[in-house]
C-alpha cells in the first residue's frame, strides 16, 4: 500500500509463534527493500497492545502503519490511536493476526491473518501418534496462512470514506 515506516508490536521472545512472526515481519521488510521499523515486545493482552501503540505514536516520527502479533493486540492499538486522535486507517493502517471472531466487528473492521492452527494441531497430533505406533509418517502439506483484507489498512495519508 506504499508504506514505508512499519513498526510490529511482538508477543513474548520466549513464544516460538511470536519470534516467528517477528522473524516474518523482518524478513519480508527486507525483501521489499523496506527500512525495518521499530519492534516493541508485548504480552499479547490488550493493554499490551495500548502501552505499544502509544509508545509508538509519540515517537518525532511515527510508523504510518503497525503490524500486531495478534487481533487482540491490534483491536486495543486501534482504540489507543482514536484517543490519540489518530484515525485508523487514514493516518494509521493496522493489522492483527488469528482472525479472531470480534476482528470483522470492530470499527474499522480488522485487516488480520487467518490462519487454522486447529487443523495443523490436529495434523501434528496424527503425525506424533504415527511416529509413537512405529509408522513412518507421510510429508504434510499445511493452508498457509492468508490475509483478510478489511478497513482498517489504507494507503498512508489516504482521505477518509464519504
Amino acid at each position: 500500500m506504499g508504506h514505508t515506516r512499519i513498526a510490529h508490536v511482538a508477543g513474548p521472545i520466549d513464544f516460538m509463534h511470536a519470534q516467528a512472526r517477528r522473524e516474518a515481519f523482518l524478513e519480508t521488510l527486507e525483501r521489499l527493500g523496506i527500512p525495518p521499523g521499530p519492534v516493541v515486545v508485548a504480552d499479547f493482552t490488550a493493554a499490551g497492545g495500548v502501552a505499544a501503540t502509544r509508545r509508538l505514536l509519540a515517537d518525532p516520527e511515527p510508523p504510518t502503519a503497525i503490524v500486531y502479533a495478534n487481533d487482540v493486540m491490534a483491536i486495543a492499538g486501534i482504540s489507543a490511536a482514536a484517543e490519540l486522535g489518530v484515525r485508523v486507517p487514514h493516518q494509521l493502517s493496522v493489522t492483527g493476526y488469528d482472525d479472531t471472531e470480534l476482528a470483522e466487528f470492530v470499527h474499522p473492521a480488522l485487516t488480520t491473518v487467518r490462519a487454522d492452527p486447529f487443523r495443523w494441531g490436529e495434523i501434528a497430533a496424527r503425525t506424533l501418534l504415527d511416529l509413537v505406533e512405529g509408522g513412518r509418517p507421510a510429508d504434510v502439506q499445511l493452508e498457509p496462512a492468508r490475509l483478510v483484507v478489511r478497513r482498517s489498512t489504507a494507503a498512508p495519508g489516504s482521505r477518509p470514506h464519504t
